[in-house]
């Protein structure tokens, strides 16, 4: 019964302090105001990329869309489009100044 007790005090302890470890590694929650925010999603002219910019439109963020290829959808609501290789550096600085002077936040 006594290692029970123990082993009992021993995981509710390691519990306690994972919880405390999170909370310190984190910080405390924060709320995200997406009206104030603006989201950068590179693959977004297709699949999965779309969908996410789509989404975060549909929730009142500003999403700018960097892609090599045209939007299947041509347009969608919050979304705007630039057509830009993230591979190459260049372009990314250009689309970047770009997105600062278009997108309000």
């Amino acid at each position: 019964m006594v290692g029970a007790i123990a082993w009992a005090i021993l995981i509710s302890a390691l519990w306690v302090l994972a919880a405390a470890d999170r909370r310190l590694a984190h910080g405390s929650p924060r709320e995200v105001d997406l009206d104030d925010e603006v989201i950068v999603v590179t693959g977004g002219a297709s699949g999965l990329g779309l969908l996410i910019a789509e989404v975060y439109g549909m929730r009142g963020a500003s999403v700018a869309v960097l892609d090599v290829r045209e939007m299947e959808d041509g347009e969608a609501r919050g979304v705007t489009y630039y057509k830009c290789d993230v591979g190459d550096k260049d372009q990314v600085a250009k689309v970047a100044a770009q997105i600062e002077k278009e997108v309000s936040l």
